[in-house]
């Protein structure tokens, strides 16, 4: 039981401490400036293709679907969707850190929710 304490106490302090902790932090931060909710479809097409990153939007009736194949799940918000990448850094040894930016409109292409995850990866 202590080491479980120690465990759960010790994870919000090694995430902090992380590669790319402040970077990842500062990114999800502006791209909440340059996505804010009210947003249209096309306003949030412009920034990501503008920053080069990589990403693909999805119909009302795709977004619907691709419920059950996604992980961590999502609420589709009865319009389109776009799922995009956003590259934080890489260290030396192959430990990389992206943003999976998921962004949900509502049915007159108004940005209504958004969903910003770290994603670290060993290569």
């Amino acid at each position: 039981m202590r080491v479980l304490v120690a465990v759960l106490i010790l994870l919000p302090v090694l995430a902090a401490c992380s590669p790319f902790a402040r970077e990842t932090q500062d990114r999800i931060s502006g791209l909440k400036k340059q996505l804010p909710l009210g947003s249209s479809l096309l306003q949030a097409e412009k920034v990501l293709t503008t920053e080069n990153f990589p990403y693909t939007t999805f119909s009302s009736q795709r977004c619907e679907e691709n419920v059950k194949y996604t992980t961590p799940t999502y609420t589709p918000k009865g319009g389109p969707c776009t799922f995009a990448l956003v590259k934080v850094g890489q260290t030396w040894w192959g430990y990389v850190v992206d943003i999976q930016v998921r962004l949900f409109f509502d049915s007159k292409n108004t940005l209504v929710a958004y969903d910003f995850d770290r994603i670290d990866t060993f290569l």
